[in-house]
């Protein structure tokens, strides 16, 4: 564990709806390749601040990463874009 993971971790163990905290902490885990566990931080984010965007948009992306396409569809209600 690095040290901004440390930090962030402390974070979100001090206060467990500090969404910001968990938001990076989600990004830190993901660069690592625990790709589960920043989905559920990222799932922690939105429980505790159901609007916030950017959560929304990169828990999609992991998801489609994992293959659970009916849930990352969920949290972006547009069309789906079609390769050529």
């Amino acid at each position: 564990m690095n040290a901004a993971q440390t930090k962030t971790t402390a974070a979100t163990r001090a206060d467990r709806t500090f969404a910001d905290a968990w938001y990076n902490l989600s990004d830190l885990l993901d660069e690592q390749g625990r790709v589960e566990a920043a989905i559920e931080c990222l799932r922690t984010v939105l429980r505790v601040a159901p609007d916030y965007v950017d959560a929304m948009f990169n828990l999609a992306l992991l998801l489609q990463r994992t293959n659970q396409y009916a849930e990352a569809v969920v949290l972006l209600p547009c069309k789906p874009l079609r390769a050529n």
